[in-house]
This record gives structure tokens, sequence and C-alpha cells, in this order.
């Protein structure tokens, strides 16, 4: 079956987004007549499976993208990596980020513009 190819068009779009929780990458690539790719690069692009997800599972997501998890996981065990992900989940979880800070558990908040003056004066 030939394939559809070019932008995804806006019943397209809606299509992916009203079913990407349901069915499979390839019910609806087959539904709409295009490649897995190109559904899972919308859906990806959309991070329309991260809506469903705690923030726990976020956070991991989050962590194991990060430049450095990789070359964690080459020198930790699995145990060891497990036990991290649950301490890096936790420690993040006492951030939180209001209108115009970073707030911590404690109640310390430090404001964007000192953090930006922080960082400049380590540079420079």
């Amino acid at each position: 079956m030939t394939r559809k190819r070019g932008k995804l068009s806006k019943g397209e779009m809606d299509y992916i987004r009203q079913n990407c929780f349901d069915l499979s990458l390839d019910e609806i690539a087959d539904n709409i007549e295009r490649t897995v790719e190109t559904v899972k690069k919308f859906i990806d692009k959309e991070n329309l499976k991260a809506r469903n997800m705690t923030d726990d599972e976020h956070l991991l997501v989050h962590l194991r993208g990060r430049y450095y998890y990789h070359e964690l996981k080459k020198q930790f065990s699995d145990g060891e990596i497990i036990f991290f992900e649950h301490q890096w989940i936790d420690y993040f979880k006492q951030f939180k980020k209001n209108s115009w800070t970073i707030e911590w558990d404690c109640e310390v908040d430090f404001a964007p513009e000192f953090l930006y003056r922080l960082t400049e004066r380590t540079k420079g």
C-alpha cells in the first residue's frame, strides 16, 4: 500500500491526538495511510505520551535523557542506578517553580535575576 507523503493535515493531527492513547502506532499509521515513523515523530514532537505519566515517571524520563545518564549506567550496577534514580527524583521534587522564582521546601527562595548574576560571576 502506498503511504501519503508531506506534511500531516489538520485532520490527521487531530486523529493522532485523539487516538494516540488507545491505538498502537501501527494502527494509527494504517488508518491515516502514513508511516509509523511519521506518526511517532508527531507524537514525540507534541509530547502526547507524556501526558499520561505520573510526575515521577516524567522526572525519570527527563533524567534518562540527560547527557550524563549513559555514563552513569556504565559506572554503576543496576541496583545503584535504581537507588540513584529514586534519590534524584526525591531531590528534584524539593523544588517548585512559582511565577517569578524557584522555591525549596525549606522556603528559601532565589529570584531568577540573582541566580543569573551568580552564574555570570562564576563564568567571568
